[in-house]
């Protein structure tokens, strides 16, 4: 019995140590997302993110606006203009339009959930690094949580 209850202890703590650690590598990938946010935001405007375990996520801009929704709700948009299947689309600037910025915009198969704005000089490679960012994000959390 006090080898079961010594195997017992040992693994209850494993499990501790691993649960941990997967703690900590999901919020360096929401810490490493805000690095860039900062890094590229809009003409220097504030954007972050914060994230629960379960994939619900805020985006908070400069105003104090808020965008929520969950990663597990994304999905290809109706009209099949996205370029990515997750769910998630990133646009670079065209420094021509009217007010260019680049953009990462988060879509449900109904209607495009929220968007991030960033600096024109956003490079293609910044956005689809922080696009998969997202999707690494998505594939530590757990659906239903």
């Amino acid at each position: 019995m006090k080898q079961f209850l010594f195997l017992l202890l040992i693994l209850l703590t494993c499990k501790s140590v691993v649960l941990h650690a997967q703690d900590t590598v999901f919020v360096k990938a929401v810490d490493a997302i805000n690095t860039k946010l900062q890094k590229w935001a809009e003409r220097g405007a504030s954007v972050y993110i914060t994230m629960k375990a379960n994939g619900d996520i805020s985006i908070i801009n400069k105003s104090n606006q808020s965008m929520q929704f969950n990663l597990f709700d994304l999905a290809i948009s109706q009209d099949n203009s996205m370029s990515s299947k997750s769910g998630i689309e990133f646009v670079p600037c065209d420094k021509k339009a009217h007010a260019p910025l680049a953009w990462i915009n988060f879509y449900t198969s109904q209607r495009q959930v929220a968007f991030i704005r960033l600096d024109c000089n956003t490079t293609v490679s910044e956005l689809e690094d922080i696009s998969n960012a997202f999707l690494y994000l998505k594939s530590l959390c757990k659906k239903g949580l």
